[in-house]
C-alpha cells in the first residue's frame, strides 16, 4: 500500500505497548515506531511554497507573513505547518502532499477485495455498499475544503462551551489542497497520559462528551479520536483538531439507537431484537432468538452498563472477552443473520478509537449513567454533564429539547 500506509501508521498511534506481554513488548514499541516513521515523508519547504501559490496566486508574502519551514505535524496524506498572518494572528496550515489521492485510489481497490473476504464470513455484510462507503469517507479526507466547512459548522456549535474548544478555519485560505485554521497550544495526548488519574479521568470524560454529545446537538460527529487530534489546554479546555473525518447522526438511526438501549437498561429482550431489526442490524431477525442478543449485548458492555464509576482498561477489556466468549453460539448466529450497514462505518470507527484511547488514559467514569443521560432526563451524572447542559440550554438547545425533535425528525 501506497495511500492508505499513512492511515495504518495512525492506527498504530492508538496501541498501547503495555498491554502486551513483558516479552514481546519491547518489539511491539520497535514495530510501532517503524510503521509510524517509514509512512510519513514530509515535503520540503520550496515544494510547499509552490503548493501554497498555486493555491492561492499570488506571492506567499501576499497572504502570510511568515511560514515555518519544518512541519510541526504529519498527517496520514499531507502536513501542517505553522504560520502567521498579516494581522498577526498565528494558524496552522494543513495541506495535502500531491499524488495522495491517485495512490488512495489505487489501494481502495485493495480494501473492496478484501470487503469481498469479509462477506465470505460475514454473509450480512453488503461488500459493494462497505467499499463504495470506506471510498467516499476516504476521499472526503483528502478535501480539505470540506473539512474546513466542518471545522466551521462544529466551531461555531461550540463556540463558548465550558470545556471544548474548536479552533476556526481562515475561510478565505481554505482550498481543496490547503486548510488553514486558528493555531492551537496546548498538551500533547502523550503528556496527558503523565497527568495524575483525576486529571486523566476529566480529560476521558471531555472526549466522550465531546464525541457523543454532538450527535445530538449538531446532527453530526467528529469521527476520529486519534491521539493526536486534541490537545489540552491551560484553561483546562480540550481543543478537538482535524475535522477530514466527520459523519452525520440521521434522526431515525440516533433515535432507534436510543431505543435499543432503553430496551437493553429495561431487560426487554422482545423490544431489543426488534429495535435492532429496525435499525438494520438482523438480515433474520427471526433466526436469532431476543434473549441470547439481549444476553449478548450485556456480557458485550458488561460493567459500562452500570451507573456507578467504572475504570477502562485492560482487566475490564479481558473481563468483556471471557464474558463474551460465553456467548459463542450467540455470536455465531449473528455472523450468519447479522448485518453490518454501510452507514455505520464512521460511528464504528468513533467508538471504537474512542475505547482505545479511554483505555490508554485508564479514564474512570459513571459512563453507563452518562450515556443514559439523553434517554432519562433528569439531572447530569456529573459536574462536567451540569456544564455542558447549562451551555446547550443557554443556546436554546436544551437535551430534552433536542431528544424530542430527534424523535419528531424519526417519526
Amino acid at each position: 500500500m501506497r495511500g492508505a500506509a499513512g492511515h495504518l501508521a495512525q492506527l498504530a498511534d492508538f496501541a498501547d505497548p503495555r498491554w502486551a506481554p513483558a516479552a514481546e513488548r519491547e518489539k511491539l514499541e520497535a514495530e510501532l515506531a517503524h510503521l509510524r516513521a517509514g509512512a510519513r515523508e514530509p515535503l520540503d519547504a520550496k515544494r510547499v511554497e509552490r503548493l501554497l501559490r498555486g493555491a492561492w496566486g499570488g506571492k506567499l508574502s501576499d497572504h502570510l507573513e511568515d511560514l515555518g519551514d519544518e512541519p510541526v505535524a504529519l498527517a496520514a496524506a499531507g502536513q501542517v505547518h505553522r504560520a502567521t498572518l498579516e494581522d498577526g494572528r498565528a494558524v496552522a496550515v494543513k495541506l495535502v502532499h500531491p499524488g495522495a489521492e491517485d495512490a488512495l485510489r489505487a489501494d481502495l481497490v485493495n480494501v473492496a477485495l478484501l470487503a469481498q473476504l469479509g462477506a465470505a464470513i460475514v454473509p450480512g455484510l453488503d461488500a459493494r455498499a462497505i467499499a463504495g462507503e470506506l471510498r467516499e469517507r476516504a476521499l472526503e479526507e483528502l478535501d480539505l475544503e470540506h473539512e474546513a466547512q466542518a471545522m466551521r459548522t462544529f466551531a461555531r456549535a461550540y463556540r463558548g462551551h465550558p470545556f471544548v474548544f474548536v479552533p476556526a478555519p481562515v475561510t478565505e485560505l481554505c482550498h481543496t489542497g490547503v486548510l488553514v485554521a486558528e493555531w492551537v497550544d496546548g498538551t500533547a495526548f502523550e503528556d496527558v497520559l503523565e497527568l495524575d488519574q483525576e486529571a486523566r479521568d476529566r480529560y476521558g470524560e471531555i472526549l466522550v462528551r465531546f464525541h457523543t454529545g454532538a450527535m445530538l446537538h449538531t446532527g453530526a460527529f467528529h469521527a476520529d479520536p486519534h491521539p493526536g487530534n486534541h490537545r489540552l489546554l491551560d484553561d483546562g479546555r480540550v481543543a478537538f483538531l482535524d475535522y477530514g473525518a466527520t459523519g452525520r447522526a440521521d434522526a431515525a438511526w440516533l433515535a432507534g439507537l436510543l431505543d435499543a438501549a432503553d430496551a437493553l437498561e429495561q431487560d426487554d429482550a422482545d423490544r431489543f431484537k426488534r429495535d435492532l431489526a429496525g435499525l438494520g442490524y438482523l438480515a433474520a431477525p427471526e433466526r436469532l432468538d431476543g434473549g441470547a442478543l439481549l444476553a449478548h449485548a450485556r456480557a458485550s458492555a458488561g460493567p459500562l452498563l452500570s451507573d456507578d464509576p467504572v475504570r477502562i482498561d485492560q482487566d475490564l477489556a479481558l473481563a468483556a472477552m471471557e464474558a463474551q466468549a460465553e456467548h459463542a453460539g450467540t455470536i455465531e448466529d449473528l455472523l450468519r443473520h447479522g448485518r453490518v450497514p454501510a452507514r455505520d462505518l464512521q460511528a464504528g470507527r468513533m467508538m471504537a478509537g474512542l475505547g482505545a484511547v479511554l483505555a490508554r488514559l485508564e479514564a474512570r467514569a459513571p459512563w453507563g449513567a452518562i450515556a443514559a443521560e439523553p434517554r432519562r432526563g433528569g439531572a447530569p451524572a456529573t459536574p462536567l454533564g451540569e456544564q455542558d447542559a447549562a451551555f446547550w440550554a443557554g443556546r436554546g438547545h436544551s437535551r430534552a429539547d433536542a431528544v424530542q425533535g430527534l424523535r419528531r425528525a424519526a417519526a
